[in-house]
């Protein structure tokens, strides 16, 4: 279960934030809010087979992780100075 709020978060974030198709392609609500996707997500997530679901949960996964990290690194990068 909580496999599947974590991946619909993350394919949320992913779809919404990080590659704005729903800007691009004019989508309206619930494919460009990041609080009304997973709502709809996780009960059609809730019937994926196990094995697609952890396909699903990886390639969600993996770039938000990547994204966070990066954010992270920056403010580390910026705050620092070069003092480290």
């Amino acid at each position: 279960m909580i496999q599947i709020i974590i991946t619909a978060a993350s394919f949320t974030v992913w779809w919404a934030v990080l590659s704005a198709i729903p800007q691009r392609l004019r989508l309206r609500k619930p494919f460009d809010c990041v609080i009304c996707l997973p709502v709809y997500l996780a009960p059609v997530l809730y019937f994926v087979p196990k094995p697609y679901l952890d396909i699903i949960t990886v390639a969600s996964v993996a770039p938000v992780a990547a994204w966070t990290l990066h954010g992270i690194l920056q403010f580390i990068k910026q705050n620092l100075n070069g003092n480290y």
